[in-house]
């Protein structure tokens, strides 16, 4: 079947990653967007169903949803709710700092995929980094979408500071039934200053590989890789 499609060709992308807002809570010192405050000409409700609508005309299966912070837009879940009358699938990227029983609530039964972000095991480690507070803020969110039963997976860029706390990113995510997965630390937005600060040297990326290798054998964490 997946040659089928690789031969025929697809007639719309398979998953389209819309960054619905610039505005966030949080001023992430590593944060590749560069974002915190709403930016000009940001597409109104309307205009953000007319995108749905277009997606789904094309027969778009998944949409990602990123930001800044989506849940920062008063009118997200509506959007949502919206996406997932058209049939799709979404994936929300989140900091989690601003989902409660209510939301989760809205988001449950529907189609959805929640990317937590979190850059520690601990508030000493997480919070340095993501703000100070968000690490608890992000445990009481994940406890919400427990009680759902909604998927989650938590999110960690490779730095030297989460690099340490891998294992105990590990056991934090399987607490929670969640997947761990790693992102690349990119040079971008804010990145770009924080860069000589937090990235990894060669030594230490030979070491994550060889962690890597090690967790991804079997899967038995469900370790997910997002280093492309």
């Amino acid at each position: 079947m997946a040659n089928q499609y690789v031969e025929t060709g697809l007639c719309a992308p398979v998953n389209v990653t819309w960054e619905v807002t610039y505005n966030c809570n949080l001023s992430c010192i590593h944060c590749l967007s560069d974002s915190g405050l709403k930016r000009k000409g940001e597409l109104t409700t309307k205009e953000s169903f007319g995108v749905i609508d277009a997606l789904a005309a094309m027969k778009v299966f998944q949409l990602n949803i990123g930001g800044g912070e989506p849940f920062m837009r008063p009118d997200f879940l509506d959007l949502m709710d919206y996406a997932h009358k058209k049939g799709m699938v979404t994936c929300i990227s989140t900091n989690g700092t601003l989902i409660d029983r209510h939301i989760a609530k809205r988001l449950d039964n529907h189609l959805v995929y929640i990317q937590v972000s979190l850059d520690g095991a601990t508030p000493e480690s997480n919070d340095p980094i993501r703000g100070k507070g968000s690490f608890d803020k992000v445990i009481a969110a994940l406890e919400c979408l427990k009680e759902r039963n909604i998927e989650i997976s938590i999110n960690t860029v490779l730095t030297k500071r989460s690099l340490p706390e891998l294992d105990k990113m590990v056991d934090l995510a399987k607490a929670y039934g969640s997947k761990c997965r790693i992102s690349r630390f990119r040079p971008s937005g804010r990145g770009k200053d924080s860069w000589s600060q937090l990235n990894v040297s060669k030594e230490e990326m030979l070491g994550f590989s060889d962690w890597l290798n090690t967790h991804l054998g079997g899967d038995p964490f469900g370790l997910e890789r997002n280093y492309a």
